[in-house]
């Protein structure tokens, strides 16, 4: 399966899914589905991309180790992401209603097949 296959076929597995990318950490996106045209997926992915590393320094600071994921709430949607190796991760953004646990576990599982391909 190609990369936008794997991407839709996990947000069609998550009720409420409003966007799902595959992307570099430097914020350069290989693939991205957008169900909602108020999303900005190359402004979305660059910021997540920022978190991603914000993260990873704070994580180094307490010397916790290298972030595998995260997850925001906000007003608006809420966002998880996982990484795919050392330099990929895959993101899903949610309407807040969403089932937060059931896209956590989706994303994982996608996740790993992304792996699996790259």
């Amino acid at each position: 399966m190609d990369f936008r296959g794997i991407l839709l076929e996990m947000i069609h597995n998550v009720e409420g899914s409003i966007a799902s990318s595959f992307c570099g950490i430097d914020g350069i996106g290989v693939e991205t589905v957008v169900l909602d045209k108020d999303i900005d997926a190359n402004e979305a992915e660059v910021e997540i991309s920022t978190m991603l590393k914000v993260i990873g320094e704070i994580a180094n600071n307490l010397q916790a180790g290298n972030i595998r994921s995260f997850i925001f709430e906000a007003e608006k949607f809420n966002g998880l992401l996982e990484k795919c190796g050392n330099d990929y991760f895959i993101c899903i953004l949610l309407k807040p209603e969403s089932n937060i646990g059931k896209a956590r576990y989706v994303l994982r599982k996608y996740a790993k097949m992304i792996e699996k391909e790259i």
